[in-house]
């Protein structure tokens, strides 16, 4: 471990022992009560490498949400996300698998603050739209399609949509509905490279819109810089048309 990375730690620990003493109220999910396997199907994470990502993200040591009524330690939210998200799960299971330290509307509150904290803390980190649409990525993501088999020598990536269907509302039920998928709901769009890397994603619009609403509407083709294209992920093996935009 570096030395920067030494006091990081050194200070990271000297605050929470610090806020510890200001909130020995505040509960704990006690790591040490789940077996390294069991920690690890829970959130797949390891102990160790969960505890360094909670010094990596930058938490507040104690997270306060519910307009002040619920103090809890940055550990257990980010736990209880990482639990979350590893398997859908439902709160009142969650909140006997983390043994009922939590209430599941607890849980609930809890998980929404810490998605909304980390979303504006590491906004510039997670935009991949100004990291993955660069000249040099474009090229490369290019390089690497075509060599797997592109007919076309400008493809860079996957674009498609999903409609969600959802119960119908009591008001503008028009506005969701579609015609073709004879239901209402809500349409996504995403775009995929070769990495795995999700570079947009883009919605949710009313499920009436039609996909080149979503495409117009996410602003996917300035990226493009009107060189490069994308074709739906289920063409690619070429059975079927490439879609241009």
């Amino acid at each position: 471990m570096n030395t920067a990375r030494k006091k990081r730690r050194i200070f990271y620990l000297a605050m929470h022992e610090e806020v510890a003493h200001e909130y020995q109220g505040v509960p704990r999910i006690r790591l040490d009560s789940f077996s390294s396997t069991g920690f690890y199907n829970l959130c797949r994470f390891e102990k160790r490498e969960f505890q360094e990502l909670v010094l990596l993200l930058d938490f507040p040591p104690i997270i306060v949400c519910r307009d002040g009524h619920l103090k809890l330690h940055c550990s257990d939210a980010l736990l209880i996300v990482l639990v979350r998200l590893a398997y859908p799960i439902k709160w009142e299971i969650a909140e006997r698998v983390l043994n009922r330290v939590y209430s599941a509307s607890q849980l609930s509150s809890i998980f929404v603050w810490t998605i909304d904290y980390l979303a504006q803390r590491w906004e510039k980190t997670i935009d991949c739209v100004s990291q993955c649409f660069t000249e040099e990525m474009l090229a490369l993501y290019m390089e690497r399609i075509q060599a797997a088999g592109g007919l076309v020598d400008n493809i860079v990536g996957f674009i498609d949509g999903t409609f969600v269907y959802t119960a119908r509302p009591l008001i503008d039920q028009e506005s969701l509905y579609n015609g073709w998928k004879k239901g209402h709901g809500l349409k996504f769009q995403a775009v995929s490279f070769p990495d795995g890397t999700i570079g947009s994603f883009f919605g949710p619009v009313p499920g009436r819109r039609q996909d080149e609403y979503l495409v117009s509407a996410s602003e996917i083709k300035q990226y493009l810089r009107g060189v490069y294209t994308l074709t739906r992920a289920a063409d690619f093996g070429f059975q079927t048309f490439l879609v241009v935009i």
